[in-house]
C-alpha cells in the first residue's frame, strides 16, 4: 500500500491538519498565510494590508494587532500594560492594584491593610463591616443604587422636558428666580413713577400758568 496515500484522511487532510499543498481546511499553511499571501487579519508578511494597502487595517492595527499609539484592542501596550499604568493582573509597576492596593493587601498610602477611608483590599469597611461606609458609600464612591457621590456635582436640574423644565427631584432656585420678578417689578414701578412724574409736572405747570392770569 502506497504510504504517501496513507498520510492524508478522506478529505485530503495529514495528522497535521493540511493538505498535499500545506494549507488546513480554512486554507491557511503552517506560517498563517492564504495563497496569496495573506493571514487571516489581511496582511501579509511584510505586514502590509491587503485592504489599505498600509501597515494598518482599516480598524487602526498593525499585523501583530497594535494601533498607532501602541496599545492592542484590550488596550495594553507591547509590555502589557494600559495606558493608566495596570497590567492585565491588574497592578502597577509597584505592584499596586487600581484602589492602592498590593498583593497581600496592604495599601500604599497608609501602609496598613485599609485605604485612607477605611476600606480594605476587598472593599470591606472596618467600622461597618460591609462593603459600605456610614456615609452609605462604598470604596468606589457608589451607593446601594449605584450612584456616585459626585455624579450630580455638575447638574443644573435641565431635564429636556419643555413642559417641566426643571426635575422635581432637584428643585432649581426659586429665590434667585423671584429675586428676577421683583427686580422687573422694581423695573416697571420706577417706569409708571417717572410717567406719573412727568404727568404731574405737566399738570403742576398748567395750574401754575393758569394762577399768573
Amino acid at each position: 500500500m502506497d504510504s504517501t496515500r496513507m498520510a492524508f484522511n478522506k478529505d485530503g487532510f495529514n495528522k497535521d491538519g493540511f493538505n498535499k499543498d500545506g494549507f488546513n481546511k480554512d486554507g491557511f499553511n503552517k506560517d498563517g498565510f492564504n495563497k496569496d499571501g495573506f493571514n487571516k487579519d489581511g496582511f501579509n508578511k511584510d505586514g502590509i494590508h491587503n485592504v489599505t494597502g498600509t501597515e494598518f487595517d482599516k480598524h487602526g492595527f498593525d499585523i501583530d494587532g497594535y494601533r498607532l499609539d501602541g496599545y492592542d484592542r484590550d488596550g495594553y501596550d507591547r509590555d502589557g500594560y494600559d495606558s493608566f499604568g495596570f497590567k492585565r493582573n491588574g497592578y502597577d509597576r509597584d505592584g499596586n492594584d487600581r484602589r492602592g492596593f498590593n498583593e497581600v493587601g496592604i495599601h500604599k498610602t497608609t501602609k496598613t491593610e485599609f485605604n485612607e477611608n477605611w476600606f480594605d483590599k476587598e472593599g470591606i469597611h472596618k467600622i461597618t463591616k460591609t462593603r459600605y461606609a456610614p456615609d452609605g458609600y462604598d470604596i468606589d464612591g457608589y451607593d446601594q443604587d449605584e450612584h456616585h457621590r459626585n455624579e450630580n456635582d455638575d447638574w443644573d436640574g435641565y431635564t429636556g422636558d419643555e413642559e417641566n423644565e426643571y426635575d422635581s427631584e432637584e428643585p432649581h432656585d426659586q429665590d434667585s428666580e423671584e429675586e428676577s420678578y421683583r427686580e422687573v417689578e422694581l423695573s416697571e414701578t420706577s417706569d409708571i413713577a417717572e410717567s406719573e412724574a412727568e404727568t404731574g409736572n405737566i399738570s403742576y405747570k398748567v395750574h401754575e400758568e393758569k394762577g399768573r392770569k
